[in-house]
């Protein structure tokens, strides 16, 4: 689905585009960050920094999801993981213009033109 985000995207100016992008691709790498540092130089500081932010980014998430839908449907691990992988997922968006809908193969041209493949 960034694939479809991206050409509306890209119809916006540049400002609009780096703001979009700064607030989709900023979290995902600054966990990386976060995660590689705990990793490469345990200590308890970096291992308690990378506690403190996956505690904050939990609780964030949870109380969004209180204040919008009402409930909070927060699996920790598998939002962690997703998030991890946002930037596979924009790389893809970039680079590739095929995707999987149902049982088909769909190229994507434009924000209005599709070519099924099979």
């Amino acid at each position: 689905w960034f694939l479809f985000a991206r050409l509306l995207i890209e119809s916006e100016g540049p400002a609009v585009t780096g703001v979009v992008a700064a607030f989709y691709v900023v979290p995902p790498l600054l966990l990386w960050a976060s995660l590689a540092l705990a990793v490469k130089r345990p200590s308890v500081w970096n291992i308690g920094a990378l506690a403190l932010l996956l505690l904050l980014r939990g609780g964030s998430l949870i109380d969004v999801q209180r204040r919008t839908v009402g409930t909070a449907r927060h699996d920790w691990a598998l939002s962690i993981v997703s998030e991890l992988l946002q930037p596979l997922h924009a790389l893809h968006a970039v680079f590739g213009k095929t995707i999987r809908w149902r049982s088909r193969r769909i190229r994507v041209n434009g924000i209005d033109d599709f070519t099924q493949l099979t």
